[in-house]
């Protein structure tokens, strides 16, 4: 059965020819589908300039007042503080502000990223007072501390003023900080709303160089640029406005390999840094800088992005590839324990699986595999070093975790929160045993629920595999970087003749089927985490088949070569 047109593929056989006249027809109806309708725009999104594309950073509330107080705290050398989130967002902002300070020879620094496990997100009391005695009296956040209200006031009973750069939703109130740079904030005129936190991080120095006291070399803060791409990336915000900039030319500076952590970083993955590309840095790079902090310690990963020696950058990559190792084993042991035990259980809506010994930093990996092997909605709950229970949710797109959880008594959690498909929740351990209970009850009684349907495959274009070619290809990756709100395209790749498929890998969990295209030119078609059993019917060599992927340009190999990652088969 022919999958039907989405929304937008139906609109596009609307629209006059004469649309975007200077690009191929596939490069043309790719554009459409993601928005774009005119020359103009198309140059603005796929040529994304520099200086005209990013905003007066003065724009943000409370720009000028933080300019300001830094500024004073430069000139009096009081010793300052940065306080960054863990993840793969705040740990580069984090060294992005450091290198700042760096490069303009300020010295009295001190850059605080708390433990994952032991001291949880955001700012904390203990920290606050650990930083207060070493003297601090300035303190920046990078990607948290906009819901902080009683550790924020803590800081300023101890005499330290705050200066919180997030971009998470704010609370009502808001903390009494010296300065909340955060673009969601209701009454900030800045124009964009969606950077990451780094993103913020980054407008805060663009703005603190137009200071005539601050000596920092103009044009030198586009080397910041491969962190901003990083977090942007990894933070899976929407790459469109300036954080697609960010994404393009932090890619741009990545490819220089002028930061001796990413550069070794890279090469212990076996990925060229000449050709680095977004997917290079959400499943490569982003898991490594999310490893530290979910098996080890953050700085661990903030010791690689900011070393300016091969040498400790090599250590540090070297011991960051082991723990991200260590971090999948972890992972990959749980999941299959986990399936064996989930698999004999009659299933509702809502699975609920826990153990006192995990790791929580690992639990949202453990959700996220749940859900891809069952099709729940996934709580997976572990404990805290200081013994609390926390827990991690994935769903399934059937319904929203969060008012889910909502929905239940007052008392069934200590707290959580999040977004619609992803959240945490921290829980006491009496109340965990009857959670799955509880939370079926209410998806099954819900208007929050659905019904499980299959839904037919939605595509960018449907062509054939005898019109594979390179120039194809390159039409498609032109308009890259791919991401959220600029999705990677996707094909249905009709009567591709199979020429060879092998199962390949350490645990030969990863398919290649080779199929003919133009000119009987030969494509390597690669499924990642797949079998011949995860498909209807069986493949041969010789049969016509129907491939769903996206196209794609590999240097693993040598040679560069094109070929087609696999969503799906027919």
């Amino acid at each position: 059965m022919k999958a039907p047109l989405s929304y937008l593929q139906k609109k596009t056989k609307k629209l006059a020819p004469h649309h975007l006249s200077g690009y191929s027809d596939i490069a043309r109806t790719l554009l459409i589908h993601r928005g774009v309708y005119t020359d103009e725009e198309a140059k603005k999104i796929l040529e994304g300039d520099y200086v005209a594309g990013l905003h007066d950073p003065f724009l943000m509330k409370g720009m000028q007042k933080a300019v300001d107080r830094i500024v004073s705290a430069l000139k009096k050398e009081e010793h300052v503080a940065i306080f960054s989130d863990y993840d793969a967002d705040g740990v580069p902002g984090g060294v992005l502000l450091r290198s700042f300070f760096d490069r303009v020879g300020f010295k009295h620094i001190t850059s605080y990223i708390p433990h994952r496990g032991i001291e949880g997100f955001g700012l904390n009391k203990e920290a606050v007072e650990t930083l207060s005695k070493k003297g601090v009296t300035l303190m920046i956040t990078i990607d948290c501390g906009i819901t902080d209200t009683d550790e924020v006031l803590h800081a300023k009973e101890l005499g330290i003023d705050v200066i919180i750069t997030d971009h998470h939703l704010p609370p009502d109130p808001l903390p009494e900080a010296h300065v909340i740079l955060d673009p969601k904030q209701a009454d900030c005129a800045y124009p964009f709303k969606e950077l990451c936190g780094a993103g913020v991080a980054y407008k805060l120095v663009q703005a603190l160089m137009t200071h005539r006291d601050v000596l920092f070399p103009e044009g030198h803060e586009k080397w910041l640029l491969d962190l901003v791409g990083i977090a942007t990336l990894a933070d899976m915000v929407p790459l469109v406005g300036e954080n697609r900039i960010f994404a393009r030319y932090g890619l741009v500076v990545l490819q220089k390999g002028r930061r001796p952590g990413l550069r070794e970083l890279l090469k212990q993955a076996k990925v060229d840094y000449r050709f680095v590309n977004e997917e290079d840095v959400t499943f490569t790079v982003a898991p490594r800088i999310n490893a530290a902090s979910r098996m080890a310690h953050p700085d661990i990963a903030f010791a690689l992005l900011f070393s300016s020696s091969r040498k400790e950058a090599l250590r540090r990559a070297v011991e960051l590839e082991e723990i991200n190792k260590e971090r999948k084993t972890l992972v990959a042991g749980i999941v299959r324990e986990v399936k064996k035990k989930v698999a004999k259980r009659v299933l509702g809506l809502v699975i609920v699986v826990g153990d006192p010994h995990w790791r929580p930093g690992i639990l949202g990996l453990i959700a996220s595999a749940l859900v891809d092997t069952f099709g729940k909605t996934v709580f997976v709950w572990g404990r805290e070093g200081d013994g609390h229970l926390k827990g991690s949710v994935r769903s399934d797109g059937v319904m929203n975790v969060v008012e889910l959880m909502r929905a239940l008594p007052e008392d069934s959690f200590v707290g959580f929160g999040g977004h619609e498909r992803s959240a945490g929740f921290s829980i006491e351990l009496d109340k965990v045993d009857l959670l799955e209970e509880l939370l079926n009850a209410q998806a099954n009684g819900s208007v929050l629920s659905e019904p499980h349907t299959e839904t037919a495959k939605t595509y960018d274009s449907a062509i054939l595999a005898k019109e594979l070619e390179g120039e194809l290809f390159e039409d498609v990756l032109a308009l890259a970087p791919f991401g959220i709100g600029f999705e990677k395209p996707l094909f249905k790749i009709e009567k591709a003749r199979v020429v060879s498929l092998k199962e390949f890998g350490k645990g030969k969990n990863h398919l290649e089927v080779v199929v003919e295209g133009k000119g009987s030119v030969q494509f390597k078609s690669i499924g990642f985490f797949m079998t011949r059993k995860h498909f209807e019917k069986e493949i041969a060599p010789g049969e016509d088949i129907t491939l769903y992927g996206s196209l794609e340009k590999s240097y693993y190999t040598r040679s560069p070569e094109y070929r087609i990652r696999i969503e799906h088969i027919e």
